[in-house]
Parts: structure tokens; sequence; C-alpha cells
């Protein structure tokens, strides 16, 4: 019998601007875990290997413990390119076509992406799909809504996931408060919390006019040049503008989705819960973090069989 306190395999997931790294047993449980700023822009293609040994060195980690790897590090500027499974797809697939690092003397593994290779509609995510391994039923017919730098709106029927879209939500915030105008209108540290009543007024103006975003993004600074907003309220309303474009998208779209199952964390959870409710959507929420390493178990289940 397998000692549940005795290491199983090592799952990571290798972001673009993160490492994290968590030693499972055979249930699951976190044995010990390493988080670092080591992601994939800020590694050399030729040290993912001394990154990993480094950490797993640091831990002790026995050479015949396997590592199941997914994220960015599976990408083409990353340390193996993963590929990709196309749709529509059954999630167990992206476990079974794990690529084998060569270079390693240890069983190391890295899960592909999945990819619509449709030409009218091409489409690529890389890391979600663990959380959605982890996340969804096998037999689950839906929306799943995974906020982040590019946001997924994912449609499973029966199990099988057959289509998804992405937006760019958290990239266009990132670019607007760090490099166009905006970035005067933003607080550097805010002296209060975050305010949900900016925050869904600007939702509540882009559920309105959608269309009026280009020239909604503009008012954030006037009215702070105006002083009608206080500037500790600019992150709020660039933030509610987005979401709201973005819910306003997805609900011209799929005028009669009524529920989502919504995989996030932290502020972008509550935000997101706030957003979809305003739209009218019922919201199953599911903890990303808790999603993508039950994701990386069930994948090393179905790949090492324990």
């Amino acid at each position: 019998m397998t000692d549940l306190l005795t290491p199983q395999f090592v799952g990571v997931d290798w972001g673009t601007s993160s490492f994290r790294l968590w030693v499972m047993s055979v249930d699951g449980a976190i044995l010990a875990e390493r988080r670092s700023a080591e992601g994939m822009s800020a590694t050399d293609a030729t040290a993912f290997k001394g990154v990993l040994d480094q950490h797993l060195s640091a831990l002790k980690i026995p050479e015949d413990i396997p590592v199941l790897i997914c994220g960015m590090a599976g990408s083409k500027q990353g340390w193996v390119d993963a590929g990709y499974t196309n749709i529509p797809t059954l999630l167990v697939e992206v476990s079974q076509s794990a690529v084998t690092v060569p270079s390693s003397t240890r069983d190391v593994r890295i899960l592909p992406g999945i990819a619509n290779a449709d030409p009218r509609q091409p489409n690529v995510m890389r890391g979600e799909e663990t959380q959605l391994i982890g996340a969804i039923p096998t037999d689950f017919t839906g929306f799943v809504c995974q906020p982040g730098t590019h946001s997924k709106w994912v449609r499973f029927e029966n199990g099988r996931l057959t289509n998804f879209l992405t937006f760019m939500t958290g990239e266009l915030y990132s670019v607007l408060t760090k490099h166009s105008i905006l970035r005067h209108s933003m607080a550097g540290e805010k002296t209060t919390g975050f305010s949900l009543e900016a925050f869904e007024n600007a939702l509540n103006s882009s559920k309105k006019n959608p269309m009026c975003f280009m020239s909604s993004l503009f008012q954030i600074r006037s009215s702070d040049l105006l002083q009608t907003h206080p500037k500790q309220d600019g992150s709020e309303q660039l933030s509610g503008l987005l979401i709201g474009t973005e819910l306003a998208e997805i609900a011209q779209r799929f005028p009669n989705l009524s529920r989502v199952v919504l995989i996030a964390s932290g502020l972008q959870a509550k935000l997101y819960q706030a957003g979809l409710r305003q739209f009218g959507l019922e919201v199953d929420n599911v903890d990303a973090d808790e999603a993508v390493k039950k994701g990386l178990l069930i994948a090393a289940r179905r790949i090492w069989n324990f």
C-alpha cells in the first residue's frame, strides 16, 4: 500500500511570469510547495531543466518521482513544444497526449494546450486546459468562464469541449494602465479599498452601450482632469468597462445563456461574479488555484496509473 505521506508525483504550473510547484501524495495531498518568478519570460530556453532541478533538489525529491508540467513551458518559446489537442475533444485526450521531455533523466512530461484549427476562427489555450480537467465533470454540458490575462469562454457538450473564445481583457488592462494616457488617472498606491460601486457603474455603462467602449475609455481621463470622479476609482472604472464589454459580447452571442461555471480566485472572482450576476447569469464558482492542482492530479493518475 502506498503511504499517503509519500510523494507520488510533482505537479508544476509554469506560466509566463510565474513558477508554481507542488509535491503531491497519491490522494492529492500537498506535501511541499515552491513558488518563484521564474516564469517562461524570465527563463532561457536552455535553462528550464536547471530551474526545475534546483527546486526539486531543494526539496530533496528522489529521481524516481515523476513530474507533470502544464502551462507555457510547453509553448514554442518554452522548454519543449507540447503542441495542441484539437477540438472537439474530451479532456482525457489532453492527458493522453502529454509530451515526454527527452533531455531529462527523470520522467518529466508536459501537457499540451487545446486549439481550434479552423482558419475561420483560430484559437488556442495553454494552461487553462488543466484548470478545466480539475474543475469540469466528465459529462458536463454548459459554459465555463476563465478570467485572466486572456479570458477564456469554453463550451462543453456532454463532456466534449466543442468551442471556445478568447478575450484580451487582462492584457488590455495591463497595457492601458501602464502605457497609455490613462496611467495618469490611476492611483499609484490606493489609500482606500476597492470601490465595487465604481466598478459596477462602469460595467453597467458597458452593458447598456457596449459600442461606446472606445469613447468611454477616455472619459476615465476626463473625469479625473475635471475632478468629477476621484482618481482612486480609475482602475475600478477601467476594470468595469473591460469586463462589461467582454460580457456584453457573450450576452449578444449567447442570448439564452443562464448559468456559467466561473474558474477564478480572489478579486478576479469577486469582479466576475458581480459582473455575471449583473448580466442576469447564475454563477458556480470554482477556485482557480485548486482547479489547477486537481487537474494536474487527475492527469497524472491517467498517465502513471496510480
